[in-house]
């Protein structure tokens, strides 16, 4: 998926290349010990792979008398945007998210938790430190913004369950940014959107009038984008050997002719955002009657498909 103000794409005859936003993630630390301090995470959402960023829990012992305890994570605001939300959640640990953690303030079990234990010989200084990782899914792809979590994490002195009132609470706020995202793919006719899949060569063997081959195109985009087409040859099938030799064909999108020989054509202008959910353009391609008999050898033509935001 690309950010950015325009994509161009080729290939032998219609083709895609793409380029895919990565992720970012951060770390920040916060600690449970005589005072409450405030940590922030901060996410860069992508829409092709999950996104993450880690943080750890410390916990001091100092007068706590108890051995068993548990951090309880409580979601207390989430933005979000329609028509399509993130999809998120915290895990731990970071390094395998074995454990996907409660953000209900009522956990069920102790894996929903952190949960831990101090000796009964353990000093005041004696700490115990947890690390867990916020993740966002690419199933979703929301509108362009920053969406924020405000999550409290509150120690308590039981295995999993909060009882009483919490030794210790802190707010952990996840900042996850939305940038303008749009991407397209070009795929056997009747196929999925797929990111790797970003040519499609159309190769009709013996040609001969009235043949047809074609290829779907698909756009996926959070914001309003238009798409155009163009040919290396105006339309035409191009001899190798000798490019005055021509063949005309005719090229369709989604049943409406598209005009190729004077320059480049929209398929779509101004479309509204599609979101998670592809946009699908057919095209066939149907080879004209010959006008004179070509030279023999092969022919060729390139499509330039243009992707755009306003």
């Amino acid at each position: 998926m690309n950010m950015g103000k325009s994509l161009r794409y080729r290939a032998l005859f219609i083709a895609a290349s793409l380029a895919l936003a990565g992720q970012t993630a951060f770390a920040a630390s916060l600690s449970f010990v005589r005072q409450t301090t405030t940590s922030t995470l901060a996410i860069t959402y992508s829409a092709e792979t999950t996104a993450q960023a880690t943080g750890t829990v410390t916990i001091k012992k100092g007068v706590f008398t108890g051995t068993d305890f548990c951090v309880v994570l409580t979601l207390l605001s989430m933005t979000q945007a329609s028509p399509e939300n993130l999809s998120y959640a915290m895990y731990s640990p970071a390094a395998t998210l074995a454990n996907q953690l409660s953000l209900t303030g009522s956990p069920t079990s102790p894996s929903e938790v952190l949960a831990g234990s101090f000796s009964s010989t353990s000093t005041k200084n004696s700490t115990i430190t947890f690390d867990y990782a916020f993740v966002v899914s690419p199933t979703t792809m929301p509108p362009p913004g920053s969406y924020i979590a405000t999550i409290d994490e509150s120690i308590y002195a039981s295995t999993y369950l909060p009882s009483g009132t919490a030794l210790a609470s802190n707010t952990l706020t996840v900042t996850v940014t939305v940038g303008s995202l749009y991407g397209v793919s070009v795929v056997p006719t009747g196929s999925s959107f797929s990111s790797t899949t970003t040519s499609q060569a159309l190769n009709f063997g013996t040609l001969a009038p009235g043949q047809s081959l074609g290829a779907d195109i698909l756009v996926r985009s959070n914001v309003s984008y238009s798409l155009l087409l163009s040919s290396s040859n105006a339309g035409s099938l191009a001899n190798l050997a000798d490019p005055t030799s021509l063949i005309g064909y005719a090229l369709t999108s989604n049943g409406s002719a598209v005009p190729l020989s004077s320059g480049p054509s929209p398929i779509a202008s101004a479309s509204a955002a599609t979101y998670s959910a592809a946009a699908r353009y057919d095209l066939v391609a149907t080879i004209s009657p010959f006008a004179t008999y070509p030279s023999e050898g092969s022919y060729a033509d390139t499509i330039t498909i243009t992707l755009s935001s306003p």
